[in-house]
């Protein structure tokens, strides 16, 4: 399913007002879908959506340790439910298996089955939402690696559990690839530092013991 334009992806369900805060520049590469989707009495993914507002308004003030630790106790419910869903799916397998399944009209298990499995999808693509702004979060504190992680696992959730895929019009699958590659690229920068600061100190360790001080000038100048 794609998502509509804007900052949230729609999925199949509707649509209520997002809640204000005050944007930052990183909030512009979160999928906050989960914000605008309007969710059944059914549905235990308010909290969540709270945690993520919450989150968003901390990035506006310049707090982004406090907005992952949001961001992360809202992954931690969301992954619980894609757990719980999938339990669900698999009982039901099981029931079906053991002819054990609680009779029901062909209609009602049909769309009894449908709705085991929009909630796995339901669920599933929070945690994936969750997983990218989690990792736009990260990458802004510096820890490019982890950032990577997450919007690598956030692709995977897309396709695999909610056959979500980029090139689709789906604006939340389609960010986290930009975000992907956006973080490979820093990815590889900072290690590209690292290893130059490695060098320019490895080298001047090496001009100090051979001629003190003046040495340090001539590390770097073999470093430019």
């Amino acid at each position: 399913g794609s998502s509509s334009s804007g900052t949230g992806g729609g999925h199949g369900r509707g649509y209520e007002e997002v809640p204000s805060f005050v944007p930052s520049r990183a909030t512009g590469r979160m999928n906050l879908g989960m914000l605008r989707r309007a969710r059944g009495d059914d549905d235990d993914g308010d909290d969540e959506s709270d945690l993520v507002e919450e989150a968003c308004a901390h990035l506006a003030r310049g707090r982004p340790d406090a907005a992952l630790s949001c961001l992360e106790a809202a992954l931690a419910s969301a992954r619980d439910r894609v757990g719980r869903a999938r339990l669900a799916i698999e009982n039901r397998a099981y029931l079906l298996a053991r002819n054990s399944a609680p009779s029901l009209p062909e209609v009602d298990q049909e769309a009894y089955d449908v709705r085991l499995r929009s909630r796995l999808e339901s669920a599933a693509s929070d945690a994936a939402d969750l997983l990218n702004n989690a990792g736009v979060v990260r990458e802004s504190c510096g820890r490019h690696s982890e950032a990577e992680s997450c919007f690598r696992e956030a692709l995977d959730v897309y396709r695999s559990e909610c056959r979500r895929h980029e090139g689709s019009g789906d604006d939340d699958v389609d960010r986290t690839v930009d975000n992907l590659v956006r973080g490979g690229i820093a990815s590889r920068s900072e290690g590209r530092r690292d290893a130059l600061h490695g060098e320019a100190d490895a080298l001047r360790d090496e001009a100090a013991e051979r001629s003190g001080g003046p040495g340090e000038e001539a590390a770097a100048r073999r470093l430019r």
